[in-house]
């Protein structure tokens, strides 16, 4: 530090331009002794010791509001801590599908349902409100199941039957997303009685009558952002999970085979995934990424060489990848069951990805190799199926 005195004395002895740059000098080091960056402080904090109670004072045991629960490593956790760092992941990007229509009627065969880019919470209170603007009773209603079953509805067309509808709201599966399925169930007569539901609806026409109307209201509606805290536990489990089988990123899809297979073929044609084969009966996908996350400017793709494996075109078949896959045991034990598959040599152009469905209990299991069935890079295998896992439908 300068004294008031030096300061003095050197303010008369020299120039005015000199004067400035020691003041400039002087201030810069006064800033610097005061302010100190405590950006960092929060992670060298640590826990405050209990109070403690004189001997002879009776205290009532204290818990925590707001515990803090031990970190462990997660082996199941899609975000490895032991493979990518303490690095907290960025949230996932909407799927273009979603940002044109907030609510879509799906199709797959013969099963129909609604597709709502919001949460349970947000849909569960439209729809239970669409029922009691329409006139329709509602006999039982359970969030825990995401269950709504109506009372008797007599529409004017067909005033000799009775129509009851069970609606079922559950978890999409992308984040985020709602579906929901109609139920109908038709009886003839005023004296009829009720049994039980039917696998399908007795009267196609009815459950479309009520999915259309569904839909329409929710669409004019879902702009609503009010939510329930009732329907926050609607749906149940989600249907698509992110997942580390040993030390291996995986897809696991909560949904009938149909719907597992129409989905996944849909997913692989969206965001740099081209399709290039496929084959039901086996449960392979031959398809080929390019992650379009990394823009790349006109001037560096003028003079940039593009690979023949980034070309819409597959250089093999899938039936002829699939006889020349590698012998490696972990390869053998994913597509040993495949009929078809042989493991030798591989193919002089080999390149593109294997995606593979197969089941596991009542789940299906997604998981990407390589061309030759072996294990790709981590990280970019986590990239693509995080790409697939939001653009399911």
């Amino acid at each position: 530090m300068i004294s008031k005195n030096l300061f003095r004395s050197l303010r008369f002895n020299l120039a005015p331009a000199h004067m400035f740059f020691l003041a400039v000098a002087v201030s810069s080091s006064l800033t610097g002794c005061i302010f100190r960056d405590r950006s960092e402080d929060y992670q060298r904090t640590g826990s405050i010791k209990p109070i403690m109670v004189p001997d002879g004072v009776s205290s009532v045991p204290l818990e925590p509001l707001y515990p803090i629960p031990d970190v462990q490593e997660q082996t199941a956790a899609f975000y490895d801590i032991r493979t990518d760092g303490f690095v907290v992941p960025r949230p996932e990007q909407m799927s273009a599908e979603g940002e044109k229509s907030k609510i879509k009627i799906q199709k797959v065969g013969e099963l129909r349902w609604i597709l709502a880019e919001a949460p349970t919470s947000q849909v569960w209170p439209l729809t239970q409100s669409f029922l009691s603007r329409t006139g329709i009773n509602v006999l039982q209603s359970t969030p825990s199941t995401g269950l709504i079953q109506t009372d008797w509805v007599v529409f004017k067309a067909d005033p000799e039957s009775r129509n009851q509808f069970r609606i079922r709201i559950e978890k999409g599966l992308r984040p985020e997303t709602t579906e929901i399925h109609v139920l109908q169930h038709q009886v003839t007569g005023d004296k009829a009685t009720f049994n039980s539901w039917p696998e399908t609806s007795t009267n196609p026409e009815r459950e479309s009558w009520m999915l259309d109307e569904l839909a329409n209201a929710l669409a004019g509606d879902i702009e609503n952002k009010a939510a329930s805290l009732l329907g926050q536990a609607v749906g149940g489990d989600v249907k698509a999970e992110l997942f580390m089988d040993g030390s291996e990123p995986a897809l696991r899809l909560r949904v009938p085979r149909s719907r597992a297979w129409a989905t996944m073929a849909h997913s692989l044609t969206r965001e740099g995934f081209i399709s290039w084969d496929e084959a039901s009966e086996k449960g392979v996908f031959y398809t080929q990424f390019r992650d379009e996350s990394k823009k790349r400017n006109w001037f560096i793709r003028l003079f940039t060489f593009e690979p023949a494996s980034s070309t819409k075109e597959a250089p093999h078949t899938l039936n002829e990848v699939l006889m020349h896959l590698s012998s490696q045991e972990e390869v053998r034990r994913l597509f040993d069951d495949i009929e078809g598959v042989a493991f030798g040599e591989p193919l002089e152009k080999s390149y593109g990805y294997l995606v593979v469905l197969y089941p596991q209990g009542n789940d299906f299991i997604v998981k990407i190799r390589s061309a030759r069935g072996e294990r790709i890079n981590l990280a970019d295998n986590k990239r693509m199926l995080a790409v697939i896992r939001r653009n399911l439908i």
